[in-house]
């Protein structure tokens, strides 16, 4: 979720950090009482509803409910689709309160809270895209028929909306479109959005759903557009609902969830009460027309100083213990290559196919695949419980859950090149405290 609307707002307190954290508050505390009703019913029969007493809203009730938000989100069974947003919006509140002067909410924190809770999907959902001094912006949709699309609303002001138009493809591309970004790239309009009832075509769009990337020509005035170069973003088991950003330099950054809704298989992680996580941030970049991900640059604040370089060649095995490392491997030539990320888990390439082997450690993912012209560059990311795989420099990626922590990286094949690990070290947050 952006937090640019609130640049919109001319209220003095909504350019508080109270007032932010309060009406963070409010929409992360609204889409879960959204998510405790069925389909169609109504919010005010929710039991976060009823817990909340409206325009008498104490600051020690909002801390109240934002510190039980995990277990909230679990006992709700919140589809897993939007709960690491929501607590996502929750921490950011959390964050904000904290820093924010201590003081009651007043008339001003009420009426805040209020208006975030009942708007609650209107900031939840939307992206929004400027250009030629008129705000767009893109909401995931389907028709009455089943087919999925966007829908393009039309702003002065970020306030009144306009319909525009729909978006979708020629043929129909899926029931249902989600979680859509829409943004501009070296003048070239770009969608990435989950397309979700897509049949499996060979090793394409595998998953239960989709994360997929597609170039747009519109015209803002005539509203004509072209969809072009659908390109599936992702060919691991866990990569949905991506978001984009521009930082203060300028670069598109990219953080997905690494996780999928409806899928069939699991994580063992439920039995201790949580599941899923994020991507490492990625920087988008566009390279001969196509879309590119790589991981940012700070990531290598996290790598260790006790490297270790290795040269393999045609017949010679490579082998070692780690379990949490980036591993860059640098191909002089690569005809066929078996590479061991941990015990059990393989990635191996033979007749231009990459194939990642899940084998036993899975828990219900096996095999994904994904076809090249050649294999010249891998930048692997290894943490404890997942696998991000930057395929020539960000041109494909597989991101995935695993779930063995025995090290062992192993390269062997009619292949030649330089492998370079990095023993990782974690994040450490400024101004955090260690409690034992």
């Amino acid at each position: 979720m952006k937090l640019d609307f609130f640049d919109s707002f001319k209220d003095p307190y909504m350019k508080t950090e109270e007032g932010r954290g309060v009406f963070l508050s409010g929409i992360a505390l609204g889409m879960l009482a959204r998510a405790q009703v069925d389909s169609g019913g109504s919010i005010d029969s929710s039991p976060m509803f009823k817990q909340l007493n409206f325009g008498k809203m104490q600051r020690r009730d909002i801390r109240r409910h934002l510190s039980r938000m995990p277990e909230l989100v679990r006992v709700c069974k919140v589809t897993t689709t939007y709960a690491g947003m929501i607590e996502a919006i929750c921490a950011e509140a959390g964050k904000l309160l904290l820093c924010a002067e201590e003081k009651e909410l007043g008339t001003d924190g009420n009426f805040a809270f209020s208006m975030a809770f009942l708007n609650a999907p209107d900031y939840f959902w939307g992206k929004i895209f400027k250009k030629n001094e008129k705000y767009y912006m893109v909401l995931g949709a389907r028709d009455v028929e089943g087919v999925g699309m966007i829908l393009l609303y039309e702003s002065t002001d970020l306030k009144n909306w306009t319909y525009k138009n729909r978006i979708t493809t020629p043929q129909k591309f899926g029931y249902m479109w989600e979680c859509p970004d829409l943004f501009e790239m070296d003048g070239q309009l770009y969608i990435i959005c989950c397309p979700q009832g897509v049949e499996t075509q060979g090793i394409d769009y595998e998953n239960v759903h989709q994360v997929t990337a597609m170039k747009l020509d519109y015209d803002f005035d005539t509203d004509e557009y072209e969809i072009t170069d659908i390109k599936l973003f992702d060919r691991g088991f866990d990569f949905y609902a991506p978001q984009t950003f521009e930082d203060e330099s300028g670069r598109r950054i990219l953080i997905g969830w690494m996780g999928i809704p409806d899928a069939d298989y699991t994580n063992p992680t439920e039995e201790a009460g949580w599941q899923h996580a994020l991507t490492i941030p990625r920087e988008l970049s566009v390279r001969d027309g196509k879309l590119i991900q790589e991981p940012i640059e700070e990531l290598k604040q996290l790598r260790s100083e006790d490297k270790a370089v290795c040269t393999f060649c045609y017949g010679q095995t490579i082998i070692m213990q780690n379990a949490i490392y980036e591993a860059v491997v640098d191909f002089k030539r690569c005809r066929e290559m078996v590479m061991t990320l941990r015990e059990g888990i393989t990635l191996s390439y033979k007749d231009n196919i990459l194939t990642l082997n899940l084998g036993v450690y899975g828990s219900g993912r096996s095999t994904r695949k994904v076809r090249l012209e050649k294999l010249e560059h891998l930048q692997i990311f290894a943490d404890t419980s997942s696998l991000e795989i930057f395929v020539n420099h960000g041109e494909e990626v597989f991101t995935t859950r695993i779930y063995n922590h025995h090290g062992r990286l192993l390269i062997n094949g009619e292949c030649s090149g330089i492998m370079t690990v990095y023993p990782l070290k974690s994040f450490e947050i400024e101004g955090g405290r260690h409690e034992e």
